[in-house]
C-alpha cells in the first residue's frame, strides 16, 4: 500500500472534524450530547485513514471545536460535571488513537506476515499442499501443480483425482498415510509412487500434519511434497549393480572352491605318486644292495653314476669311491 504524504493525512484530520462540526452546527440537537459521538468518529477516521500523528492532531482540532461550538450555542460548561464530561470526551479521543493505531500496526502486521507466508507459499521449491480427509485439495502451490503435471495450481484443487481413490499406486497407500497421520500427529518421508495428470507415474516423498477441529477431530492434513524419481532410479540401478555383484561374487566362489578342489585333488594324487615311487625306490635299492651280482650305472662318457654295494668284495672299493671314475682308473 503507498503511504500518504504526511500533509495529506492532516488534511483528512482536518476535513473529518469540520464534517463534524458542520453536522453539530445544523443539526441543533447534536450540540447536547451527540456532538461528541459525532467528534469521536471524526478521530477515528482521522487515525485509521491517515495515522497516529493524524489522529492526535483531530483529538486537538476536535477539542478546540467543542470549545467553539460550546461558546458559539452558549452552552459553556458551568459546573465540574461539565468539565468533567468535556475532559473525558478528550480522553476518550486519546485512547480512541491509540486503539485504532494498535488495530493498524496489528492490521499491517498480519498483512506483512500474510505477504511473506504468500512469497514462500508461490516460490518454495517444494510442493505446499491442504487436503481433507475424503481427498480433496483445498490449496496447492505452483510447485505442487508442476510436479503433478498441471498447468496452474488452481487445476489441483478443481481437476485433480481424488486421492482416496485414484492417485497413490499402490493400493491402501492412502489409508497407510491417513492412519499414520492420525496416530502420531505428523509423519515425515512418507514415500509413494503416484500419478501425474498425464497418467504416468513419479515417486514423492511427503512430510504431513493433521489438522483437526475444535473437538480434535482429524479434517485436514497439511503437507509438502518433493520428487524423488531420479533417486529411485539411482536407487533400483544400486541395487541391480549390488545383487549382480553377489551374483558374480557367489559364481566366484564356486569356481575358486572348484578350482581349489582339483588344486587338492592333483596335490593328493602326486603325494600317492610321489610316495609309491619312494616306496618303490626303497624296495628297488634294497633288492640292488642285496644282491649277490654287482650292478653298476655308467653314463654316456663312461663314468660311474652307482655302484652297489658288492663292489667292494669284488675290488675292494667302496661305491663312493668308484662314482665318478671310468672303470679302467
Amino acid at each position: 500500500m503507498e503511504k500518504k504524504p504526511l500533509l495529506t493525512k492532516l488534511a483528512i484530520a482536518l476535513i473529518a472534524v469540520l464534517a463534524a462540526a458542520f453536522l453539530t452546527l445544523v443539526i441543533p440537537s447534536l450540540s447536547d450530547g451527540g456532538m461528541y459521538f459525532l467528534f469521536l468518529t471524526a478521530i477515528i477516521f482521522a487515525t485509521l485513514l491517515g495515522d497516529v500523528r493524524a489522529g492526535i492532531f483531530a483529538v486537538t482540532l476536535s477539542l478546540t471545536a467543542n470549545l467553539t461550538l460550546l461558546r458559539y450555542l452558549d452552552k459553556w460548561p458551568r459546573n465540574l460535571g461539565e468539565w468533567t464530561v468535556f475532559l473525558a470526551f478528550g480522553m476518550a479521543g486519546g485512547f480512541t488513537v491509540l486503539l485504532c493505531h494498535v488495530r493498524a500496526e496489528s492490521d499491517k502486521a498480519r498483512l506483512e506476515a500474510e505477504k511473506r507466508y504468500r512469497v514462500i507459499f508461490e516460490d518454495a521449491i517444494t510442493g505446499i499442499y491442504e487436503t481433507t480427509v475424503d481427498g480433496r485439495y483445498i490449496t496447492a502451490n505452483p510447485k505442487l501443480a508442476e510436479i503433478l503435471g498441471y498447468d496452474y495450481a488452481d487445476h489441483v484443487i478443481n481437476g485433480a483425482e481424488n486421492l482416496n481413490y485414484r492417485f497413490y499406486v499402490q493400493e491402501d497407500r492412502r489409508k497407510e498415510f491417513s492412519r499414520l497421520v492420525e496416530e502420531n500427529n505428523h509423519l515425515a518421508g512418507f514415500e509413494s509412487e503416484v500419478f501425474r495428470k498425464d497418467g504416468s507415474k513419479i515417486w514423492i516423498s511427503e512430510n504431513a500434519i493433521a489438522v483437526r477441529n475444535e473437538n480434535s477431530v482429524l479434517v485436514g492434513f497439511l503437507g509438502t511434497t518433493i520428487e524423488i524419481t531420479d533417486r529411485k532410479i539411482v536407487e533400483a540401478e544400486l541395487l541391480k549393480s549390488r545383487q549382480e555383484l553377489e551374483e558374480k561374487v557367489v559364481e566366484r566362489t564356486a569356481d575358486l572352491e572348484l578350482a581349489n578342489q582339483i588344486l587338492r585333488n592333483e596335490i593328493d594324487a602326486r603325494e600317492r605318486t610321489e610316495t609309491a615311487l619312494r616306496e618303490s625306490e626303497e624296495k628297488f635299492r634294497a633288492l640292488v644292495e642285496t644282491s649277490t651280482d654287482f650292478i653298476w650305472e655308467i653314463d654316456s662318457k663312461g663314468f660311474y653314476t652307482y655302484a652297489s654295494p658288492k663292489i667292494v668284495d669284488l675290488v675292494g672299493f667302496e661305491p663312493e669311491e668308484v662314482v665318478g671314475k671310468r672303470p679302467y682308473d
